[in-house]
């Protein structure tokens, strides 16, 4: 039996692992502190380009978006302080062996008009195109404008994120709380842990065989 319970554990160990997430708030990098006579209406805000910080966690950010240490418009305090990203056209390309199935972040734009969001596979195809709630252009089209909108999206095989807003005008989408999981990997086939399990079982079988019927 211990042989049993030791093979059902070893295909366990197999067939599934524990799936990985990954969460990137954008905190982890120093924008300093405001000098004293900052002014909002005239002096810009500290900024940093960002493009390849986060390769090591699995994902490059193209589009040059900067990084920013200001309040959201209409900020409800839902996301992580205190920066965040804000850019034109900007999006996020996952790069490990594994595409995840999972990501999710908040987005807002600084004019209150639609974000929108294209998500692509690993062979770059269109998934789907997502316009989120705003100002698009029309009434007809339009819905009214949340701040810190989440944004969910479930595919198998996603390898990349584009964000835009409306007319792509410059600075006009804010993203934070970017986080995306992968599936449980499946290290062998089925099937194989299958056959090890058969054969583990037959050995114990024929190990108390051995104890009860001497020679045998």
């Amino acid at each position: 039996m211990k042989t049993v319970f030791l093979a059902t554990g070893l295909l366990a160990l197999l067939v599934t692992a524990p799936a990985k997430a990954v969460l990137i708030n954008f905190d982890d990098i120093d924008l300093g502190s405001l000098p004293p006579d900052f002014d909002p209406t005239y002096d810009d805000y500290p900024t940093v380009v960002i493009d390849n910080q986060y390769r090591d966690q699995g994902v490059d950010v193209f589009g040059e978006p900067l990084l920013q240490s200001v309040e959201w418009a209409g900020d409800e305090g839902t996301t992580s302080a205190p920066n965040s990203l804000v850019g034109r056209e900007y999006g996020f390309e996952f790069i490990t062996d594994q595409a995840p199935s999972f990501v999710s972040f908040y987005i807002t734009t600084v004019l209150e008009d639609a974000p929108f969001v294209y998500i692509y596979d690993t062979d770059d195809h269109l998934l789907e195109r997502r316009a989120m709630d705003g100002w698009q252009g029309t009434p007809e089209t339009s819905t009214p404008w949340r701040p810190e909108q989440l944004v969910e999206i479930h595919y198998p095989d996603i390898g990349a994120v584009r964000l835009t807003g409306l007319f792509n005008r410059p600075f006009s989408v804010v993203v934070d709380d970017l986080r995306f999981e992968y599936s449980d990997p499946v290290t062998e086939p089925a099937g194989l842990g299958v056959l090890l399990i058969s054969g583990l079982t037959l050995l114990a079988v024929r190990s108390r065989r051995r104890g009860v019927y001497p020679g045998t």
